[in-house]
């Protein structure tokens, strides 16, 4: 035990001898992820209730959501090697992540994720639902026909009062949506609902136990109720400056402060966009523009926002552009008081970058 606090020097784990066992867990609840991995090597007893107890893991994920200490990352897919993972609060520094599902030379599909659990996907019948920071996997049933065709839109969410993850997919044959397919943790199985006609686009964001997404043909977000898994509109913001059926218009959805937020790209050239946060989630008279961002410090051609991450200070975009260089894709970081952007990665191919807490969460092979 001596050797393992002088490796860890944050953490003198001396000062656990002789604690009653309800203390020790009440403590290690509260520490980051990074150093509960770490000290799986201290006893079969730690290991078994870091990596193994869903109690502790849920209790642990609860607290630092509470006190606000969870460390969120960015994780881009790789075509070739392991995946890439970067901590929004330290984004020069990144990681290797290995994929323990990817086969050589197939691509998988970093998706959505929630809770810091992944939705990955090597293939249409091959998904699987990934903790990065343990490294646990589990692999979905097969959601059955039309697996073949494109992969429309999907989305991830959590019911905390049933502890049932959800998971929606939809694909597209030919021009045609087909259905979309549901998967319940709780019931290790997928069921077929029926889809309004809602051109709905890509990946849905999760907020208030519904998950939400941009239509592209009209003033409106479609949200996905969970718990009656129904489907509803939302009205976007209203304003004259704004053409949101415009091929030029970008509109990306997230959330901040417990709020509903939207970012809004007048027209492709724009150097900046505006920030909206719903006060009143529902209400569409509660949006309220907080912030005009800048996104770009030359002069491109805008070709896609999409928001990872919304914090009280500053937003986190994956930014497509076009310009005499040509084309290329960035992970960026604009403050809501500075004049500038940061830039984090650059690739010529699209990032597939997806935000995620570290947590412990895991779905257990056996549920249903």
């Amino acid at each position: 035990m001596g050797s393992l606090g002088t490796a860890i020097p944050n953490m003198q784990l001396h000062i656990f001898v002789g604690l009653p066992e309800d203390l020790i867990v009440k403590i290690l609840e509260m520490l980051p992820i990074k150093s509960l991995i770490r000290f799986t090597c201290v006893s079969k007893r730690w290991r078994f209730m870091i990596l193994s107890d869903p109690n502790f893991a849920k209790s642990q994920f609860q607290i630092a959501s509470e006190q606000q200490t969870l460390t969120r990352r960015a994780l881009c897919e790789a075509h070739e090697s392991d995946c890439e993972s970067l901590d929004f609060e330290k984004p020069m520094g990144s990681r290797k992540v290995r994929c323990p599902f990817k086969q050589p030379g197939r691509r998988v599909r970093i998706l959505c994720s929630c809770n810091g659990l992944v939705f990955a996907a090597p293939s249409n019948s091959d998904m699987y639902i990934w903790n990065p920071s343990t490294a646990f996997f589990k692999k979905l049933p097969d959601p059955g026909p039309h697996t073949s065709e494109v992969l429309w839109f999907f989305g991830f969410g959590y019911l905390s009062a049933i502890d049932d993850y959800k998971l929606i997919v939809s694909f597209l044959f030919g021009k045609k949506i087909v259905k979309a397919k549901v998967f319940s943790s709780r019931a290790n199985s997928w069921k077929t609902i029926e889809l309004p006609y809602y051109p709905i686009v890509y990946q849905g964001n999760l907020f208030n136990e519904a998950i939400h997404w941009r239509t592209y043909n009209d003033d409106s977000i479609v949200a996905f109720d969970l718990a009656k898994e129904e489907f509803r509109r939302i009205s976007l913001p209203t304003s004259r400056n704004y053409h949101h059926h415009g091929a030029d218009n970008i509109i990306s959805l997230g959330s901040v402060g417990g709020c509903l937020c939207v970012i809004i790209q007048k027209n492709a050239t724009d150097s900046c966009i505006d920030l909206w946060v719903m006060r009143d989630y529902g209400v569409a008279d509660s949006w309220t523009k907080l912030y005009n961002l800048k996104v770009s410090d030359q002069r491109e051609w805008i070709t896609d926002l999409r928001l990872l991450l919304a914090t009280e200070t500053s937003i986190f975009l994956e930014k497509g552009s076009s310009s005499d260089g040509g084309c290329k894709y960035e992970l960026i970081r604009s403050g809501h008081k500075e004049e500038k952007t940061e830039t984090y990665m650059v690739r010529k191919e699209r990032l597939y970058v997806v935000a995620y807490e570290e947590s412990l969460l895991w779905l257990p092979s056996n549920c249903g």
